[in-house]
């Protein structure tokens, strides 16, 4: 490096040039400076431990990326992109996790998913190039059971999910109840015909409606018997012995009410006494219980 020194002697102006060499390690040693041994390998990051201090983060493994953690010595931490998340204005959030299939009501997830996951949010995947959505009734730690759209097993993509109402989330699902036949069938001892059969769920709490027609067996006070759990898995703790759910018509010349049976774990229609081999050609049940 050349060093040019101007300065004035004797009212006459002296400009002198000097050669000079500075290597690298005379900045090492100087006053002030970090020094080169504080960093041991390939990826090190110099990071601020304290006001005037510095220390070595060693790099972390392939694909994780440093975020702020007050608790470490160096404030700053490793984590796999697993952790982070992302979200849009949609109202979906990218979790950056693997899904897969385990059933059609059933999905695995990496360990921790109570962290992240709650009953009652909404999910959304790709599935061999169809998109599914649902709800999210139940969280294990590596497990989510769902209802909605049944799973299938592909491989799953563009995996979301939402606390809130994202955009192009589905009003209602529709659903297939099982009734009991010994007290409402087709006539011929099969399933009545379901008219329509669907549940949305806010929060914790599953709302659904049935309308069906077919012929009554049997004669007594009640139409549809139909087990809980084919819509969501109750929050039995809340509903001992014979607890009210909902409402019941029958073409409008019936209304009673809908119960839930712990002892059964049956949703249950009760209302006037209805005779054996009548033919019901509107019998419909609203009903609301938490998950």
């Amino acid at each position: 490096m050349k060093l040019v020194i101007s300065e004035t002697v004797n009212d006459i102006p002296v400009v002198t040039e000097k050669e000079n060499t500075i290597l690298i390690a005379d900045f090492d040693a100087g006053a002030g400076a970090v020094p080169l041994s504080t960093v041991t390998g390939k990826g090190s990051l110099i990071v601020a431990t304290a006001d005037g201090a510095v220390d070595e983060l060693v790099v972390g493994t392939d694909g994780y990326v440093p975020v702020a953690d007050s608790g470490e010595a160096t404030g700053i931490k490793w984590i796999p992109t697993s952790g982070l998340v992302s979200s849009d204005v949609s109202g979906w959030t990218n979790p950056s996790q693997t899904w897969a299939y385990a059933s059609s009501t059933t999905m695995t997830v990496p360990s921790g998913a109570a962290s992240i996951y709650r009953v009652g949010d909404k999910w959304k995947l790709t599935a061999n190039s169809v998109v599914l959505q649902g709800y999210i009734i139940a969280v294990a730690d590596t497990q989510l059971t769902v209802v909605g759209d049944a799973l299938t097993n592909h491989v799953f993509s563009d995996n979301y999910y939402s606390h809130s109402n994202p955009v192009g989330f589905p009003d209602y699902f529709n659903v297939v109840p099982s009734m009991a036949v010994a007290n409402f069938d087709d006539g011929s001892g099969g399933q009545a015909t379901v008219v329509k059969a669907f549940i949305t769920i806010v929060g914790r709490r599953l709302h659904g409606r049935i309308s069906a027609s077919g012929t009554k067996a049997g004669t007594n006070t009640n139409l549809f018997i139909i087990a809980a759990t084919q819509f969501g898995p109750i929050l039995a703790a809340n509903y001992s012995g014979v607890a009210l759910i909902g409402i019941y018509s029958r073409a409008g010349v019936d209304f009673g009410t809908v119960s839930y049976v712990a002892a059964t774990g049956n949703i249950v229609s009760t209302g006037a006494s209805i005779a054996d081999n009548t033919v019901i050609a509107d019998a419909s049940m609203d009903f609301s219980f938490e998950i």
